[in-house]
């Protein structure tokens, strides 16, 4: 809280009043100086005087807490005179968004001290795509560090427990279904919001708000009210991860982050002993196949990079998400919510070659699939994939094309187990380095919420409920 906040008039237990106060209500009013507080406190704020709250002295107070603000009954409020003033008092003191913010902070810790600690995973869907393998991957961190004095709550739509059987898969932790429950300290959106609606809700339950931006935005393809939301964000959130250097460049570039906004970089881990291990399940077909990793949309570019290989290689099988309408006999359709993990595997461990038509998307977790079963990614020329060669210690390799004919021949080397010119290695971490796992980029979190709670004294909150408030406003009156 502020240490010193200027208020409408609050009749409180606790009370100074300053000699002058004294004087001019005994010179003025002395009726009022012997009546109600409340009608007191009007009086002098007529005067130029004005209630101050001091949020950092404290005082023994052996009283219940309900009698530290005294609330009149409806009886005494009709016998008070000015009540026009009265009601003008009682509702500035409503509007006070100091008020809110308190009534957080009392409820953001549990009955023995431990901070309540919010992670919003509603972006994961009831499927086994990129940004639930991330998210999920960051889940398994914080129930593996299960860190002291938090009290952690994961917020995900119902669909999604179930389907990935988040109640035996993390019983340490409390689970809430599609809408906050409760205050907290510090709520983190573990994958960017999607909706302006996801900034106002969590304001409204927790003191700090932090934002993971994922390598997965199709840059290309952000529709105007996801501007919104993302500017929105930038300004008032208290701090903003990325899973990358690579978001990190192009996302503040785009959408420059407030002053006051904290940033940090939480890598993802692309450890060999992380990646479920599928090759030894049998492979998912009989004859070789591609896996093309993307669905059809504008920013992934899959129709055409598929017309160029059924048109290169007629003969060999295809595996992807999305087909557009190709109907050709040797491409297979997978569906995320028709596959479980295990399968999803397999499809990596037993491809030829993965290839990811995108410009931009990072699906970092693909990478990993595909590098730690020794696969060859092929894959545009782009940071991310020298960013996450640096990271990983995988046998695979990593194979750029910038044309038909690169992306042709890199198909062609890897479907006849030649080695692949000019590769990325996969196991171009420092050497003496160890690979990132789950419960480092955890660790890498809490340090940066830990950082983000020891630094807050609630101003930012304030700052936040007026910018949004304000926000409405210009809305209403649009």
């Amino acid at each position: 809280m502020p240490e010193a906040v200027v208020i409408p008039e609050l009749p409180a237990a606790l009370l100074v009043l300053t000699s002058q106060a004294v004087i001019s209500a005994l010179e003025y009013d002395s009726v009022a100086f012997n009546g109600e507080l409340g009608t007191l406190l009007v009086s002098l704020q007529r005067r130029g005087f004005h209630n101050l709250v001091l949020n950092r002295v404290v005082v023994p107070f052996p009283l219940n807490p309900e009698h530290a603000y005294p609330v009149r009954s409806n009886k005494d409020k009709n016998n008070i005179p000015d009540q026009e003033d009265a009601a003008r008092m009682r509702h500035s003191l409503d509007q006070l968004p100091e008020r809110a913010l308190e009534s957080i902070l009392t409820n953001a810790f549990t009955s023995d001290m431990r901070a309540r600690l919010l992670l919003d995973c509603r972006a994961v869907g009831p499927s086994h795509d990129h940004t639930a393998r991330v998210v999920l991957g960051y889940l398994d961190g914080f129930d593996e560090l299960r860190p002291a004095g938090i009290d952690i709550a994961i917020l995900v739509s119902t669909e999604a427990a179930h389907f990935h059987k988040l109640h035996g898969r993390f019983p340490a932790f409390r689970l809430q279904f599609d809408r906050p429950d409760g205050y907290f300290l510090v709520a983190v959106v573990l994958a960017q919001p999607g909706a302006r609606s996801t900034i106002v809700e969590l304001h409204a339950h927790s003191v700090i708000l932090a934002f993971n931006m994922l390598d997965t935005i199709g840059w290309d393809s952000i529709p105007e009210d996801l501007h919104e939301t993302w500017r929105l964000m930038t300004h008032f959130a208290d701090g903003l991860l990325f899973e990358s250097g690579f978001t990190h460049d192009r996302f503040t570039f785009r959408f420059p982050p407030g002053p006051s906004t904290k940033l940090a970089i939480v890598d993802r881990s692309i450890s060999s002993n992380e990646v479920p291990a599928a090759s030894t399940s049998p492979a998912p077909l009989a004859e070789q196949y591609l896996l093309i990793v993307g669905n059809e949309n504008r920013r992934e570019y899959v129709k055409s990079i598929l017309s160029c290989i059924i048109d290169a290689f007629p003969f060999t099988k295809i595996v992807t998400r999305d087909a557009g309408d190709h109907m050709a006999p040797q491409v297979r359709v997978l569906k995320n919510d028709q596959l479980d993990e295990n399968e999803v595997q397999a499809f990596f461990a037993h491809a030829a070659a993965i290839i990811v038509p995108s410009y931009h998307n990072g699906l970092r977790r693909s990478i990993a699939q595909a590098l730690a079963h020794g696969r060859t990614f092929i894959v545009r020329p782009s940071q991310l994939w020298e960013e996450a060669a640096n990271l990983c210690d995988l046998p695979g390799a990593i194979v750029l094309f910038d044309d038909e004919v690169s992306l042709v021949e890199a198909i062609g080397r890897a479907l006849h187990g030649l080695p692949p010119r000019c590769p990325k290695a996969g196991r171009s971490l420092a050497l003496g380095t160890e690979p990132q796992k789950s419960r480092d980029c955890t660790r890498n979190i809490l340090d940066f919420v830990s950082d983000l709670a020891f630094a807050c004294d609630g101003s930012h909150w304030l700052t936040r409920e007026m910018g949004l408030r304000q926000t409405a406003l210009i809305k209403d009156q649009r």
